[in-house]
């Protein structure tokens, strides 16, 4: 019998520079090396983003409703 599992998620947690960048109260910021993908947890609900802020273009978007997104005209 052969068990198959599934590769284990590999997580990065953020550095001090890292976490400035982040605009809103978040927490359990992590960066997930297997998607690419910063993810962290606003209000209850679990959000990630492709790239962390630079400019007020970026957003995180919430992973319940693809196309509802955290901006900072919502927070």
């Amino acid at each position: 019998m052969i068990l198959l599992t599934a590769p284990k998620t590999k997580l990065k947690r953020l550095t001090k520079e890292e976490l400035q960048l982040v605009p809103f109260d978040l927490t359990q910021v992590i960066y997930n090396k297997t998607n690419g993908v910063y993810k962290a947890i606003f209000q209850g609900d679990d959000i990630f983003t492709v790239e962390l802020p630079t400019d007020d273009t970026t957003t995180w978007i919430y992973y319940s409703d693809n196309s509802d997104q955290l901006t900072p005209e919502k927070y």
